[in-house]
């Protein structure tokens, strides 16, 4: 009987074990990975769209009283460009010219000071990796720093090993940026992105909604507390059966059981479906083909293009 139940104790000590792993990896993965899926991102092979088209279209929306308009932040990646510190050392790195909320656009981590904001046309952010590798330190805020023969000052610091600076693109520039992320409130975040561009005038380029894979990361993010929650389920009816013979007592074992199992349920909150992947009808087997190949035919368009920095921060922590 002892070597029984020692060797219950010890299989509960070891899922214990492997469910704290478990959620580690779950909470580490989840931090890195969503923040790539709470937005769509647009990308135009050729062409793309300027800081004034953006403005003029923002202005003609609010004129005409149009309502729930996605936030918008355009980007575009100048690789290896070269950056000068004040003491005329250089660097080669990336250039994200971004128009509207870097944060967006970047799921690194702020050690220090924040990213430029969309008016600051002389701050910029840097990674972590360019600070060491221009001044040797990360305290290195209000820094003077020159690309492209014009002066910026660092107003954040962000971490990241590789050299890269963000800086906000001018309002009245015409140049044309290849990259857009659209924040969205509400579901059907891709189908109202397509709707977005037709009714902004702006070209159609290849939309990647990451909906249904932000879905996933929540449910594997909660999938340590639902092995719980079941594996106390099982318990709760495995301890109810020695109470077949007692009708009362059973009945208030299995209230306050399944009481604490409901509130359990309750406070990990599990996340809500994608609406524009449930079907009215679940026979409607046109629906399901449709979204298997529009979904297919997203990703293989997301891979097929030209990988930025924003994919490949998605494609390891994914990995």
């Amino acid at each position: 009987m002892k070597i029984e139940r020692f060797a219950h104790y010890r299989a509960l000590t070891i899922s214990a074990l492997l469910a704290a792993v478990l959620w580690c990896f779950a909470c580490s993965f989840y931090s890195t990975a969503i923040n790539h899926c709470t937005s769509v991102s647009i990308k135009w092979e050729k062409g793309g769209v300027s800081p004034s088209e953006l403005i003029r279209q923002q202005t003609y929306a609010r004129q005409d009283g149009a309502g729930n308009q996605p936030e918008a932040t355009l980007w575009e990646t100048y690789p290896e460009q070269e950056i000068m510190a004040s003491d005329k050392k250089k660097i080669k790195a990336d250039i994200v010219a971004a128009f509207g909320d870097c944060g967006d656009i970047v799921s690194s981590m702020l050690t220090a000071g924040a990213y430029p904001a969309r008016s600051d046309e002389s701050g910029c952010a840097v990674s972590t990796g360019l600070a060491f590798s221009l001044w040797g330190s990360t305290n290195v805020i209000g820094m003077p720093v020159k690309v492209e023969g014009k002066q910026f000052y660092v107003r954040g610091i962000f971490e990241e090993e590789e050299p890269r600076l963000f800086l906000q693109a001018q309002a009245d520039s015409e140049k044309l940026l290849s990259n857009m992320q659209l924040t969205f409130t509400g579901p059907g975040a891709g189908e109202r992105a397509s709707q977005y561009l037709s009714s902004a005038g702006f070209p159609a380029g290849r939309i990647l909604d990451l909906t249904l894979f932000a879905w996933v990361l929540d449910m594997i993010f909660r999938l340590p507390a639902v092995i719980l929650a079941i594996g106390i389920l099982g318990r709760v009816i495995g301890h109810g059966k020695r109470l077949c013979r007692y009708p009362l007592l059973l009945a208030v074992y299995l209230l306050i059981a399944f009481g604490i199992c409901a509130v359990l349920w309750f406070c990990i909150e599990l996340p809500e479906f994608p609406s524009e992947f449930i079907p009215t009808m679940w026979s409607d087997f046109e629906f399901w083909g449709n979204l298997f190949k529009e979904q297919g035919k997203n990703m293989v368009s997301w891979i097929a293009a030209g990988p930025v920095f924003r994919d490949m921060e998605l494609w390891i922590s994914s990995f």
